[in-house]
C-alpha cells in the first residue's frame, strides 16, 4: 500500500484501518508518493513485516556497516 491516494482507498474500505487510523495517518505521512524509495533496516521487524507495506528492506547489520552512523554528520554526508 503506497501512496495517499491508495492508503486512503483502503482505509474506506477495510474496518482493520479504520480501528487503526493512527496506523493508517503513519503510512500517509510515510509514504515516498512514489518519489523515492524508502528502506528500513530494522532490528525487531522481518523483511516480510516490513515488504508488507511496500517499503523496501536492508538487513540491520548490513545497513550498520554501509552507513557506519558513527562517522555521519548533520548535513551531506
Amino acid at each position: 500500500m503506497t501512496g495517499t491516494e491508495r492508503v486512503l482507498e483502503q482505509w474506506k474500505e477495510k474496518e482493520d484501518l479504520q480501528d487503526l487510523s493512527h496506523a493508517t495517518a503513519h503510512l500517509i505521512y510515510g509514504s515516498s508518493e512514489g518519489r523515492f524509495k524508502i528502506r528500513y533496516a530494522p532490528k525487531q521487524l522481518t523483511k516480510e513485516e516490513v515488504e508488507l507495506v511496500n517499503y523496501n528492506y536492508l538487513d540491520y547489520e548490513k545497513a550498520m556497516k554501509l552507513y557506519s552512523p558513527d562517522k555521519l554528520k548533520n548535513g551531506f554526508n
